[in-house]
């Protein structure tokens, strides 16, 4: 993999990523809960359409929280191989899923032990 560098886009702390990721949304208030998951060849090019309004209800949740105030956050999870990027997004739904995470990406969870950490 090649190196990753930080960068500041606007509210948002982004890390410049030179391969493809698989990526969560969570709300900074409850950092501990994934809401999205999802999977791009370019993470910053990605999180501004995120930034410029989702459709569906990713969309519908970002506006929620736009107009609280409130700016969701984009963690890296992995960094993967362009071809096996859909498997690597479906085993993270299934793992956050599966763990009870509200995930808009449409699966129901249950109960769950498991904390997301911030980046550090």
């Amino acid at each position: 993999m090649r190196e990753s560098k930080n960068a500041l886009i606007g509210l948002y702390k982004v890390v410049r990523v030179l391969n493809p990721v698989i990526y969560v949304l969570v709300d900074p208030r409850e950092p501990e809960h994934a809401r999205y998951v999802g999977q791009s060849a370019q993470a910053e090019i990605r999180l501004g359409v995120h930034m410029a309004g989702s459709h569906g209800r990713v969309g519908k949740w970002i506006r929620r929280l736009r107009s609280a105030g409130i700016t969701f956050e984009m963690w890296v999870l992995e960094e993967c191989a362009l071809d096996n990027m859909n498997e690597r997004e479906q085993v993270w739904i299934n793992r956050l899923g599966g763990l009870g995470h509200n995930l808009l990406n449409g699966r129901d969870g249950r109960a769950h032990n498991y904390r997301l950490r911030r980046p550090s």
